[in-house]
């Protein structure tokens, strides 16, 4: 154990002190471990693009972003509620950080070392060249409340645009399974959709979903009763805020994007699938001048897209080529990849064939894929661990067509690889097939959050006995007719503790960190000899055992939230005391 732990210390130095880099892939739950170097190549390939990206040096845009959220915030502050209003005006925020997650299963040499060597861990020394997929890390940024508001604005009309799916189980319930035989079926995405729409158009598309949805969204009812002359422009403007001052920063240097939206920005999903929409409307119309009206009904009731990936059913005796100008020609920086019709194909984590006039479904994996799946032993709840081999059978079950019992017998052999004990997998399937339990409606519920910890066992009922016994009636009300759940969120593990959303490519050496007590040179209290300098100290307990206490942290005699203890120097006896904040 402590040879391990000499280990995990020793990685952990290293990649504070810039030697290594850990980042998880962006898809198939691996982990990778690269130099500094070859990570700042990769986002330099991405970076230096100057229709997407402008470099601001080492120039902070902190303030100006600051003053135009308050400025928006002032001007509609008629139309915000109060919270709203003093939600968008917190100036508590931080500038966004970039960082890349290494697209693996892009790379063509890379699956072909995977299938070689069949290892959960492979060490390459040869140079290949990857892909990275660029994320803006910014919960604490100065557009983050007013994207967020957005967001929840407009999020409504996806479900208002037929085609457009939540889920793999959405599309698999809403597509018409019956072919005739000659349906071939096509997929496509857009190459690098965040990064590829230009302002003007996010904004012109934004607009378009506004005049012809806004009375079917539910927020904006509160709006336009008083305020319908500037409902466009209190949206429009939030809009242009967000796209037009998306800054962000990596190793030392300030950029801000000219082109497109950041992918990890809230709004971001929202937007772009309205974008996209918003071109699929021109093209549903054009089509009728290209194909007969009886096929264009056909290929629209089989046309789905999720975000950037579409699913489509073809007819054969129709030439496909004009519609791939059609769709490519509406916008020239949207380019749609498409892959050839056939009888076969993969959507999303689906496997999809015609087979006897009727499609059949199963689940598809990446060559990357890894089954990492979260150990049985790992430092989680029960529930948490028991729930994975259940979600992921309900997934198979509502999935596969025909294969269902070899891919719940794979599944068994993951789990058990990964320690969950074969009775808990067998009560999870089992349990596939019972009555779903009525859940309490979100706005009865009260959640109570705390760290998990094995160790620390905590009462329901005990903790439901003390919201009773509450004095204050205001507080005790709060509680009245509401369901208490305990929840528990995840300590931080060795992923958390050297995956990092900074990067910084010459890291300043760090100072050693003093450890103990030592209060300030002009303190009164260390002058007459109150508070000394000290890493440790000892004292009596009442049954004669003399304690020491070493300190694990740097105290000073302004540090709050403390326990201090006082020592009477006639008796020698000790108190314990509290510091109020």
């Amino acid at each position: 154990m402590g040879s391990l732990r000499n280990t995990l210390n020793s990685l952990t130095e290293q990649v504070i002190q810039g030697k290594v880099l850990i980042k998880p892939a962006d898809k198939g739950s691996i982990i990778v471990v690269m130099s500094p170097q070859d990570y700042w190549q990769m986002c330099l390939r991405h970076l230096d693009n100057d229709e997407s990206y402008k470099c601001k040096g080492h120039y902070d845009p902190s303030e100006l972003l600051d003053k135009r959220v308050e400025e928006y915030a002032i001007r509609y502050k008629s139309i915000l509620t109060e919270k709203e209003f003093i939600c968008l005006k917190n100036n508590h925020y931080k500038v966004s950080k970039f960082y890349m997650l290494p697209k693996l299963h892009k790379s063509k040499r890379l699956n072909e070392i995977i299938k070689e060597r069949n290892s959960e861990y492979i060490s390459i020394t040869e140079k290949i060249e990857i892909e990275g997929r660029p994320i803006v890390a910014g919960p604490l940024y100065h557009t983050s409340k007013i994207s967020e508001m957005l967001h929840i604005i407009l999020e409504p009309t996806l479900s208002m645009i037929p085609h457009i799916l939540r889920d793999s189980f959405d599309f698999k319930d809403r597509v018409e399974q019956s072919c005739n035989e000659n349906t071939l079926l096509s997929s496509c995405d857009i190459k690098s959709l965040y990064t590829n729409i230009r302002h003007d158009v996010f904004i012109k598309a934004i607009e378009y979903w506004i005049e012809k949805l806004g009375n079917n969204i539910p927020l904006l009812s509160r709006i336009t009763h008083s305020f319908i002359l500037i409902l466009k422009s209190f949206i429009l403007e939030v809009l242009s805020i967000i796209l037009k001052y998306n800054y962000f920063y990596i190793n030392d240097l300030y950029y801000n994007q000219i082109k497109g939206t950041a992918m990890g920005a809230i709004f971001a999903v929202v937007g772009s699938n309205l974008t996209v929409a918003y071109f699929e409307v021109k093209m549903f119309a054009i089509l009728p001048q290209i194909y007969p009206n009886d096929f264009v009904d056909f290929f629209i009731r089989n046309y789905f897209r999720f975000l950037d990936d579409v699913f489509m059913k073809w007819l054969s005796e129709f030439d496909i080529q004009p519609f791939y100008e059609l769709i490519n020609g509406l916008d020239p920086d949207i380019k749609f990849i498409f892959e050839e019709p056939s009888t076969s194909l993969i959507f999303l984590d689906i496997n999809i064939e015609v087979i006897n006039g009727n499609l059949q479904f199963d689940i598809y994996h990446k060559p990357t894929n890894s089954f990492s799946y979260l150990n049985y032993k790992s430092c989680h709840p029960p529930h948490t661990k028991n729930n994975i081999s259940l979600s992921l059978a309900k997934r198979i079950v509502r999935i596969v067509s025909q294969t269902r019992n070899n891919r719940l017998e794979e599944l068994k052999c993951h789990l058990k690889q990964r320690k969950h004990p074969e009775a808990v997998i067998n009560y999870s399937f089992t349990k596939l097939f019972e009555p779903q339990k009525h859940t309490v409606a979100s706005e009865n519920l009260i959640t109570f959050k705390r760290t998990y910890n094995p160790n620390h066992h905590f009462s329901h009922s005990k903790f439901l006995n003390c919201v009773n016994s509450f004095s204050n009636r205001e507080l005790k009300n709060s509680f009245k007719d509401k369901k208490v759940i305990l929840t528990t969120r995840q300590s931080s593990n060795l992923k958390k503790l050297l995956v990092r959303a900074k990067f910084q490519m010459n890291v300043i050496p760090r100072t050693p960190q003093l450890i103990g007590l030592y209060p300030c040179s002009n303190c009164i209290y260390h002058k007459n000899g109150y508070i000394n300098p000290c890493t440790s100290f000892k004292f009596k307990l009442t049954n004669g055992k003399i304690i020491t206490w070493n300190y694990t942290k740097y105290f000073t005699c302004d540090s709050k939230n403390v326990l201090y203890l006082l020592k009477c120097r006639t008796c020698n006896e000790f108190y314990i005391g509290e510091t109020r904040f």
